[in-house]
């Protein structure tokens, strides 16, 4: 009778350790929707971040309002080549790995902003830049909170 209850207990703890190593296993394999966690995403689209970093045209020297409006753009264009690198993995590949999609839109939707900024600027007319909000935090709260090494250069945001 005794090795039957031992026989039992074992068998017991040998299904609840395979559960436990089962959830483990199920859970440290998650997509964390919070975060761009995918290496067949997140390495390239880190090396792409580097590189726009890198592009990014020493800042305009100066009040020349033409000259402002013209390193923005050429910052802009630099943003812009990072996106169409990432965007370059594929439509499946990126909607696998939430939040790519999103983060790649709120990098498309600052250079329009900024974009807007550089027009007034050449033209004359006053020029402000106002980030959209989300949760009550600025776009580039969660551009910069994705879990890869690339954050938002400050002065893409910080304008005169």
């Amino acid at each position: 009778m005794v090795g039957i209850l031992v026989a039992v207990s074992l068998a017991a703890l040998v299904v609840v350790g395979a559960l436990w190593l089962a959830g483990l296993w199920t859970y440290a394999g998650h997509d964390r929707i919070e975060l761009i966690d995918d290496p067949r995403v997140a390495e390239p689209a880190e090396r792409a971040c580097a590189r726009m970093v890198a592009a990014l045209p020493a800042p305009a020297a100066g009040s020349q309002l033409d000259l402002r409006a013209r390193v923005m753009r050429q910052e802009n264009a630099a943003v812009m080549e990072m996106v169409r690198a990432v965007r370059a993995l594929g439509t499946e590949r990126l909607e696998d790995d939430h939040p790519t999609l999103a983060w790649l839109d709120d990098w498309e939707a600052l250079v329009r902003l900024r974009e807007e900024y550089a027009t007034n600027l050449a033209a004359g007319r006053p020029a402000t830049l106002v980030l959209p909000t989300i949760d009550g935090y600025p776009i580039t709260h969660r551009m910069n909170d994705v879990g890869l090494d690339c954050q938002v250069p400050p002065r893409l945001v910080d304008l005169p």
